[in-house]
């Protein structure tokens, strides 16, 4: 009986001792995790988040269709290649070359700097306005999109401003080189304007994104970072803004407005002249129209008087140099109306007041274009009109493809439709009649300035 109670006892103690044992290697196992999932937990917190994806560029080369130093007097170039169109600004993710911050500092400062000084006529030069509609049923108390473009008609900024009963959304799209920069500030009123007029706001909440192909991406702006597996929902394509533009409608207070501003600013015809021509008598001709081999002025330079801007007063149109300046009058007095690279865009002014246009590679394509401008020298896209070929590879006619602004056609449609713009370009009747800026000895001497 005594031997059985000891080797109980000898048992408990054994078993005893290996809970000790397992204990002990317990605490040490403890001893030695918890701190190794502290530092990783850490080390989590800064770094990118657990299972997010995300782009981060290394390297910078931002590039902006706005002025540069070399064109500081003209807007960005009308592009008629037939690979361009409104997808151009969104390109694939691998095509973000450059830091996202950067690249948005870049194209907002060169947006604020589209004004400009013109030293002809000491006056400034806008070369991006917005226009602004009316959207019907998009909210519930209504709203407004504006849609900001060069003299081009290049398309730069759209803003949706839409208002409900408790609140108000600002939504902005900024076309960058590589991508739409989108912002969307939301707005909570205390109480209904409706109930009391104006409100207190309660609280606001900006989003920012990039929008890649049509799929747009929450930007963590501290990081430099677009979030990839977070998309933001409601927001619209380049193509579904231009639709919603269209759509749009022009308040009567807004046309109004527009309408009386133009009157104000009117001069009479012959005070236009006068001022034109004192103009082309000043030196500041030499320098306009200069150029690395005629530095002290292009001797070529050409001038026409002719209204293209439907305003009943005509415009001084100046052709030399690297340029062709288009000068109006305000209020008495002159002003830049519009400025573009002669080579790059060539145009030819015409007696109705358009604009006729030829451009080809003469083994890609071929592109005549129309354009109308309005009272502040943008173009008119309801007027305006492109006619593209594009040659067969082979070289076989019968491949050719034909477009008429934008959309595909056949070779008969695009043949009679062209018919009168060709006769626009090649019938001098129809077009300004040109003379020399500067007389023909001023001439002869500028000629022999030509810098070898």
């Amino acid at each position: 009986m005594q031997k059985k109670q000891n080797a109980e006892r000898a048992g408990e103690n054994k078993m005893s001792r290996r809970r000790k044992y397992a204990l002990a290697c317990k605490y040490a196992l403890a001893c030695f995790l918890f701190p190794l999932i502290f530092i990783l937990l850490i080390s989590c917190r800064q770094a990118p988040g657990m299972g997010e994806e995300t782009l981060q560029t290394e390297s910078m080369s931002a590039t902006m269709p706005v002025t540069t130093d070399d064109s500081a007097t003209s807007e960005p170039s009308e592009t008629f290649e037939p690979s361009e169109s409104s997808s151009a600004n969104q390109p694939s993710i691998p095509d973000t070359c450059g830091k996202i911050a950067a690249q948005i500092s870049t194209f907002m400062s060169q947006y604020r700097s589209s004004v400009y000084y013109d030293e002809p006529t000491d006056s400034f030069v806008i070369n991006i306005k917005g226009s602004t509609r009316d959207l019907v049923g998009l909210s519930t108390e209504g709203g407004t999109i504006t849609r900001y473009t060069d003299k081009g008609g290049k398309i730069y900024r759209y803003r949706l401003v839409l208002y409900g009963e408790t609140g108000r959304m600002e939504s902005n799209y900024f076309f960058t080189s590589h991508f739409i920069y989108y912002t969307s500030l939301e707005e909570d009123y205390c109480v209904p304007p409706i109930i009391i007029g104006e409100t207190d706001i309660l609280e606001q909440t900006l989003t920012e994104g990039i929008l890649i192909d049509g799929v747009c991406y929450r930007y963590d702006r501290l990081r430099d970072q677009i979030l990839m597996t977070d998309v933001i929902e409601f927001v619209y394509t380049p193509e579904e803004l231009a639709d919603i533009y269209e759509k749009a409608v022009v308040s009567p207070e807004t046309a109004a407005a527009s309408e009386e501003e133009i009157h104000s600013q009117q001069t009479s015809p012959e005070t236009a002249v006068s001022l034109y021509r004192e103009l082309l008598k000043d030196d500041t001709m030499y320098s306009l129209t200069a150029t690395a081999d005629y530095p002290m002025g292009d001797g070529n330079a050409v001038y026409a008087f002719g209204d293209c801007n439907g305003d009943g007063v005509p415009e001084l149109h100046i052709v030399g140099g690297y340029f062709y300046n288009i000068y109006t009058c305000r209020s008495g007095k002159l002003a830049l109306l519009r400025s573009s690279d002669r080579y790059a865009r060539p145009l030819t002014p015409l007696k109705d007041g358009g604009m006729i246009g030829y451009k080809a590679t003469g083994l890609s394509y071929d592109c005549y274009y129309y354009r109308r401008l309005d009272f502040d020298g943008f173009l008119i896209d309801s007027e305006s009109r492109d006619f593209l070929v594009e040659f067969a590879v082979d070289g076989d006619p019968d491949k050719n493809t034909y477009t008429m602004d934008g959309d595909p056609c056949t070779k008969e449609q695009w043949e009679n439709e062209i018919a009168p713009y060709r006769d626009m370009l090649d019938n001098p009747a129809l077009q300004l009649s040109w003379d020399y800026v500067f007389p023909e000895a001023v001439r002869a001497e500028l000629a022999d300035s030509r810098r070898d």
